[in-house]
């Protein structure tokens, strides 16, 4: 029978099923060879014929040497190994988006930070702006308050020169008078005493023209104070705006660093995102690839469960027809006796 079968098998099929199992990727062997046959043929007869392919395509042979070889799992080991890999990407899903949650509130307080700070750089440069209006508005009344006082110091200072030129031109009068009443003396006593009327008028007039003249200095002196103090205010109203501006400027520096931040904060966050995408992806084409290779695992149990019965079957058929020998024997002692 075993003969029989044996030439079923020619060379031509063998050198076939080597090659169909080398394109699959796969180890030549004899298990795999009988396997790809139909399981025909004897392991022995095989052995023969997959040496004689081996030596005529030598580069092909070795280059199946260096494939994976076929390796029959048990189910039960299928299901544990199938069941740690899930496992474990649960927990590495898991941790991952532990971190990417983490990430995220962190990101979201130093975005809302961020906010804050800007809102209140936004709130000071507004509080500056206002400043410097006013300080500006305020410049502007001390200037026309400082162009008026000097208007007033220019008119005062025409009038305490014409006040100087009429006190000059009453002393000049006035002695005028003395020198002609002096010479009219004997003649004129009439004539002087009005003379002495008219002096005292002058006089008067003189009295009254140096009374306005102090007056018109102390209004003078008073303008003066007031220009000095504008003065002053101005130099400060000047360097309050000069801090304003510099405050100003510094708060729209830092916020610009501010937004280039959250700009990098930003890009940061993106980036994780699209990383965790990259990792979920690669993490569901492991799950697949298992899942695949567990399939693969099952088949492959199946159809070596299936070589055991047939091999199991094979045996209990052989050994029936050795007991029946051994049964024989016996019978023929029994009857001899």
């Amino acid at each position: 029978m075993s003969n029989t079968k044996d030439n079923w098998i020619t060379q031509e099929q063998v050198d076939n099923a080597c090659f169909n199992i080398t394109q699959r990727g796969e180890r030549v062997s004899t298990t795999a060879v009988h396997k790809e046959l139909g399981e025909r043929g004897s392991f022995s007869s095989l052995q023969k014929k997959i040496k004689i392919w081996q030596a005529q395509h030598s580069e092909i042979a070795e280059a199946a040497e260096n494939l994976p070889l076929k390796v029959d799992v048990p189910e039960a080991l299928q299901e544990t190994g199938l069941n740690a890999l899930k496992a474990f990407y649960q927990q590495a899903r898991q941790h991952a988006q532990d971190e990417v949650e983490v990430m995220r509130e962190s990101l979201k307080r130093t975005e809302a930070e961020i906010k804050e700070q800007i809102a209140e750089i936004s709130a000071f440069s507004e509080n500056q702006t206002e400043t410097i209006e006013n300080l500006r508005a305020s410049l502007e009344n001390v200037n026309s308050e400082k162009t008026a006082l000097e208007a007033a110091q220019t008119a005062l200072n025409a009038d305490l020169s014409q006040c100087r030129d009429d006190l000059k031109a009453s002393q000049h009068k006035i002695e005028s008078m003395e020198a002609l009443a002096r010479e009219h003396q004997s003649h004129h006593e009439t004539e002087l005493e009005r003379n002495a009327s008219e002096k005292a008028a002058l006089q008067a007039q003189l009295s009254t023209q140096t009374e306005k003249m102090a007056k018109l200095e102390l209004q003078i002196q008073a303008q003066q104070t007031t220009l000095d103090t504008g003065a002053l205010r101005l130099d400060e109203i000047k360097a309050e705006k000069a801090a304003a501006i510099t405050a100003e400027k510094q708060a729209l520096e830092s916020a610009a660093a501010l937004r280039g931040q959250n700009k990098m904060l930003l890009s940061q966050a993106k980036e994780l995102d699209v990383k965790l995408k990259a990792e979920r992806k690669e993490a569901a084409a492991a799950e697949k690839t298992a899942l695949e290779n567990a399939a693969t695992l099952r088949g492959q149990n199946e159809v070596l469960n299936k070589d055991i019965k047939k091999l199991e079957a094979k045996i209990k058929a052989l050994e029936k027809p050795r007991k029946a020998t051994a049964t024989k024997p016996r019978a023929a002692a029994q009857t001899d006796k």
